[in-house]
């Protein structure tokens, strides 16, 4: 089947980065309206920094357990190195 799978990082982080722009450009058109008087950081305010702050956290987690104690890394990676590193998990390969 010719296309990208549902699996593959690349449309995961596609559609992530569409779904950043879209709420992007959400914010920008409905700020017009906080112009003239003083800006009140209310809770949807907190939900967006946090969820950007959770999102930031998971992706240097998910790349410190990725690339382990290494400094660098093939240019695909086939599998989290930290576990490896640790001998959490056995290698096959020398």
């Amino acid at each position: 089947m010719a296309g990208p799978s549902w699996g593959c990082t690349c449309t995961w982080a596609l559609l992530v980065f569409v779904a950043e722009l879209i709420a992007a450009g959400l914010n920008l058109t409905f700020a017009g309206g906080l112009e003239g008087r003083r800006i009140e950081w209310g809770t949807d305010a907190r939900l967006v920094l946090g969820l950007l702050g959770f999102a930031i956290l998971a992706n240097a987690a998910v790349v410190f357990v990725e690339a382990g104690l290494h400094v660098s890394l093939d240019d695909n990676p086939s599998r989290y190195e930290l576990f490896y590193d640790l001998g959490i998990l056995r290698s096959s390969r020398p």
